[in-house]
């Protein structure tokens, strides 16, 4: 190659930096938090995507897909330095389809920085990250806008809704298990298969909000219990004045979760309806629908939960089983 041509090549190359982005800076970040796992069987093996959620006590805790390992007989944890260790499953949720491992690496490892996928809106811009690929050492990554959270059944099997958000843009399989990422470089969700009645052509992934709760209880039960109030909710903080003048909520209302559906045969199917806003649960003020989160999932199906809730302009009050 002739001194010209390097240059011209060299010209190229400082050319193309002028074009690097901050969702460039947050997709190589996010690479660091990012492993891929291999899940073996007596009959083959899988890969897929894990990212690093916790490091405790220099035990590294590492959510994956639940269909990746469910029925593995080992796992292997190859972090993006291109080391392999060896991973043990701690628990699995088939209502969320997320599973949780730990690893034992002898070096210190990037978690990732956790959001708050309540506060995700309509149109915000995100980026959704796989861990690099073994064939081709390139990771998969890319780049849209994200619906606000909502709630869906991420399989017909389940009678549990899951907080999803909903991306414009297709999550292949090979990218399940990683990460969908804000525009801060924050962890807003884990991507995920399209639910039970999901949107063709969207992505989706698990909110960040719901995974924390899930955490808690995979790290030390190995599996997960929630009440299933069965309904569907969102927080009366995020609607507009014209909605809660059609539905005669108090403009001045700003905390409770507004009832949008409520499933046949469900726990509330006689007791709640559409345009009921919950006030509170067991004592607790639902200020956000962590609140509620929280206290659905320190019940288990049979528990009954306390709720005072506003319908018709009336407020009452009720103990529901959950489901």
């Amino acid at each position: 190659m002739s001194s010209s041509d390097e240059n011209q090549t060299d010209s190229q190359d400082i050319n193309a930096r002028k074009y690097l982005t901050e969702v460039t800076s947050i997709v190589d970040a996010a690479k660091m938090s990012l492993v891929r796992v291999n899940a073996y069987t007596d009959e083959r093996m899988t890969v897929g995507n894990g990212i690093i959620y916790s490091n405790v006590d220099n035990i590294v805790y590492i959510f994956v897909p639940y269909n990746l390992v469910h029925g593995a007989s080992y796992q292997t944890v190859t972090f993006d330095s291109g080391v392999s260790y060896d991973g043990y499953l701690i628990g699995e949720d088939f209502t969320s389809g997320l599973a949780l491992l730990a690893c034992y690496p002898p070096f210190s490892v990037k978690t990732m920085t956790l959001g708050n996928s309540d506060a995700v809106v309509d149109g915000q811009y995100v980026a959704a990250v796989s861990a690099r690929r073994q064939e081709s050492s390139a990771a998969i990554s890319a780049f849209g806008i994200v619906s606000s959270s909502g709630m869906y059944r991420t399989s017909i099997l389940s009678r549990i809704y899951t907080d999803l958000l909903a991306v414009d843009f297709s999550i292949t399989e090979d990218m399940y298990g990683g990460a969908l990422m804000n525009i801060k470089g924050e962890v807003v969700g884990i991507l995920t298969s399209p639910p039970f009645q999901g949107i063709t052509g969207c992505g989706y992934a698990v909110g960040i909000n719901e995974i924390k709760l899930i955490y808690d209880q995979l790290l030390y039960k190995g599996s997960v219990t929630r009440g299933n109030p069965g309904i569907v909710y969102r927080e009366v903080s995020y609607m507009e004045s014209y909605e809660k003048n059609q539905l005669d909520i108090p403009l001045d209302q700003s905390t409770g979760m507004l009832v949008t559906y409520v499933w046949d045969e469900g726990a509330s199917q006689h007791t709640l309806k559409a345009g009921d806003v919950i006030l509170s649960a067991d004592e607790e003020e639902l200020t956000t629908a962590q609140v509620f989160r929280k206290v659905l999932y320190s019940h288990n199906p049979g528990d009954t939960v306390d709720l005072v809730y506003l319908s018709d302009g009336e407020k009452h009050s009720i103990s529901l089983m959950l489901k």
